[in-house]
């Protein structure tokens, strides 16, 4: 019936949008295409703002189709160890006068990354907290000693969340926490005897070669949900001013989705571009004849007249003896005429 039909494709579409949503969107932490408030997918349209072109990299080999001088990169918590190929990769593109961005956690490969650069800065790894300038909680502590300059344009305060601090090592320190802040040594959310206080640094840059690295102290500066505190966009938005372009690093961190894995692996495979060309050219030429395919389905198709075999007189009969234990011979007798009357008036009816 028409209103089945109907029912079956709204179905239909539903589980396919459904499906296509969830295809290519995800919810890994930091991922570039994840909505959620832990996701990052709307730096792509920060970048997008400044004037960079965001390119999401999958594949630190990717540098290397980029002019290095009029790109930022952005690394955002690596939790995978880099080869030695990998860090090449990376040296020789901020050797080549491009500056990377990286923004870690209080563990994570941001370090050992960092130290292949042979960048100074460290990420100290406690946890940073402070009692009075905060929102929320100590765990978001307000960060408003901001060093003035191209990294930091109209940046006044920058908001962390379960961030750490940094060991700058002679880089130049670009926002610092209040001096009521603390490197909570043992997460316990108390400030005790052995946890320092004072100005701790958060954001630092230094020159590496002809090259610069950016070290943030928290990667969730980032996420979508924290872009929206403090002047956490502005900043984002400064480190991709005056870029042509914007590598957004995903190479050693979240999971992209099926749908996007699946699109960077056709563009990356002539076979399988081949393939979808084929499959289209063969759908373009059998469209023609669907209407014979659709009415071959239709005729092989079970009907509503393919009835099963009609019970004789004597089934029936039985049938009502043993349904209708107190009707007498005579009852069940005029019941059974009036079924075979029946057929015989209306021979699709049963």
């Amino acid at each position: 019936m028409p209103w089945r039909t109907g029912a079956l494709v709204a179905l239909l579409c539903a589980v396919l949008l459904t499906g296509g949503y969830a295809a290519a969107t995800s919810n890994a932490d930091f991922g570039a295409y994840n909505r959620g408030w832990d996701g990052t997918s709307d730096l792509r349209q920060v970048a997008s703002d400044a004037g960079a072109t965001p390119t999401v990299v999958r594949d630190t080999d990717e540098y290397a189709g980029v002019p290095a001088n009029d790109t930022v990169a952005v690394v955002l918590s690596p939790d995978q160890p880099y080869t030695d190929a990998e860090q090449r990769a990376l040296r020789q593109f901020v050797a080549d006068g491009g500056t990377l961005v990286v923004a870690g956690d209080r563990d994570g490969e941001a370090n050992a990354l960092l130290a292949a650069l042979g960048a100074r800065t460290r990420l100290d790894g406690r946890a940073l907290r402070d009692p009075r300038h905060y929102e929320r909680g100590p765990a978001l502590p307000r960060l408003t000693n901001v060093t003035e300059g191209p990294w930091t344009t109209g940046v006044e305060t920058l908001v962390f969340n379960y961030g750490t601090a940094l060991a700058p090592a002679g880089g130049r320190v670009l926002a610092t926490s209040s001096p009521d802040a603390y490197l909570d040594a043992n997460t316990n959310g108390t400030l005790d005897a052995s946890d320092p206080v004072g100005r701790h640094p958060v954001v630092a840059t230094e020159s590496v070669q002809a090259g610069r690295v950016v070290v943030v102290a928290d990667a969730s500066l980032f996420v979508n949900a924290m872009l929206e505190r403090g002047d956490n966009r502005r900043f984002a938005t400064a480190l991709f001013d005056h870029h042509r372009h914007a590598l957004l690093d995903y190479s050693h961190t979240a999971a992209l989705p099926l749908a996007v894995s699946a699109l960077y692996a056709l563009r990356d495979s002539a076979l399988g571009q081949l393939a979808v060309a084929l499959a289209a050219l063969a759908v373009v030429a059998a469209w023609p004849y669907r209407r014979r395919v659709s009415d071959a389905l239709a005729r092989s198709a079970p009907t509503e007249t393919d009835t099963p075999p009609r019970l004789d007189a004597e089934a029936i009969d039985a049938y009502l003896a043993r349904e209708h234990p107190d009707w007498d011979a005579e009852r069940r007798a005029r019941v059974v005429q009036g079924v075979i009357t029946r057929r015989r008036e209306s021979p699709r009816d049963d």
